[in-house]
């Protein structure tokens, strides 16, 4: 049995992953399950693969964001997420989730020691939904940019859309930036989870594109262990495809979302 956290952080492909395992689950719900509790309908503003972003937010303290729709407190959300987990682990199902937000665990601007404390303990409640003779293993998955300028050059690129005449040069000099780069300090946040002793798996995503694989084969071929052909694409999507032809459109979405290394370079003045 799997139990799969796609933990970010921000900009590498974790809200893509998270959408198109939504799919992938649905597909494979004989033996996978994503977790996305339906009770977070009435409470947070966001579609079901961003569900887990609500569960950060509410282990930061932050139940006070604007994506929730009423009050609420942090400790009934993550006992809804606790209970779901369990559920679904119960139930006989692999579980898939995850946020970029997972981020946060190793932010200044957040009490990133608690919110981990917090993650580690809900992961390590699965202890109490199987029995003693059961394996299981948790994956946290992470992706990493290389060169890691281009990691850098996106937290740039994201914060410059929303903040008028925000250089390159401005960014790096800005004594607020430190604030931001828990959102693309990759191996820090490995490392977090490894120090633990939960299992890993880092994405190098630069090798992922020279290889000219999709974020969907990476997750069902290698995260997920899904059979693969030769060309690794899943075999469970050959056979899909014509039904969840939305799979493609986000497919071909993602790849014009992310800003290349060279675009990025040229936007910056570098």
């Amino acid at each position: 049995r799997k139990v799969v956290v796609l933990a970010g952080p921000h900009f590498s492909q974790t809200n893509f992953m998270n959408t198109i395992s939504l799919h992938f689950a649905a597909i494979l719900s004989n033996k996978w399950s994503y977790v996305a509790p339906k009770e977070m309908a009435d409470i947070f503003s966001l579609t079901e693969p961003a569900y887990g972003s609500s569960l950060l937010f509410a282990m930061s303290g932050e139940t006070d964001h604007p994506l929730f729709k009423k009050n609420i407190a942090q400790s009934t959300i993550y006992d809804i997420f606790h209970q779901e987990i369990g559920n679904q682990f119960e139930n006989g199902s692999n579980i898939i989730f995850g946020s970029d937000e997972f981020d946060r665990i190793t932010s200044k601007l957040y009490d990133g020691d608690v919110i981990f404390h917090k993650t580690t303990t809900l992961l390590s409640s699965l202890d109490y939904h199987v029995e003693s003779s059961l394996q299981y293993e948790t994956t946290v998955v992470i992706g990493y940019y290389t060169p890691r300028i281009h990691h850098l050059l996106l937290l740039w690129n994201e914060l410059s859309n929303s903040s008028v005449n925000l250089t390159f040069q401005k960014f790096l000099k800005d004594a607020s930036t430190v604030f931001h780069l828990h959102t693309v300090d990759s191996l820090a946040l490995a490392n977090k989870f490894l120090e633990k002793g939960v299992h890993v798996t880092v994405v190098d995503i630069a090798g992922q594109m020279s290889a000219q694989l999709e974020p969907f084969q990476v997750l069902a071929c290698d995260i997920m262990q899904e059979a693969c052909n030769d060309k690794q694409i899943p075999l469970f999507l050959n056979e899909h495809r014509k039904i969840h032809q939305e799979i493609d459109e986000m497919i071909r979405e993602n790849e014009a979302n992310i800003p290349s290394i060279d675009s990025l370079l040229k936007k910056s003045g570098i």
